[in-house]
């Protein structure tokens, strides 16, 4: 009899698990690009300066001494702006986030 109570629980839990990540918010586009902003910048292997707005080791503002500025950020992305819908789109698919 244990057995067959231990099976209902998770069946119960399943269901609840389920029921609360259907009911999570839609995590909006914005959002989306301030997530890949942030893990471009975080994942930038270069110098102390990936993005304009970035602070150096003199503390200054990196500026026009930044990669992104300089064109040598790759696939660094600074700014929403950088992010398209397809990469959204993309984004989203690759973790279950339609």
């Amino acid at each position: 009899m244990n057995v067959r109570r231990a099976q209902c629980f998770a069946v119960v839990v399943a269901v609840f698990c389920t029921a609360a990540v259907a009911a999570e918010p839609r995590i909006s586009d914005s959002e989306i690009r301030q997530r890949m902003v942030r893990e471009s910048v975080a994942s930038f292997l270069g110098t102390s300066c990936p993005c304009p707005y970035s602070v150096a080791r003199d503390g200054k503002l990196c500026r026009d001494d930044s990669a992104y500025a300089r064109g040598r950020g790759g696939k660094l992305y600074c700014y929403e702006h950088d992010i398209s819908e397809a990469m959204i789109k993309q984004y989203r698919a690759q973790r279950g986030l339609n």
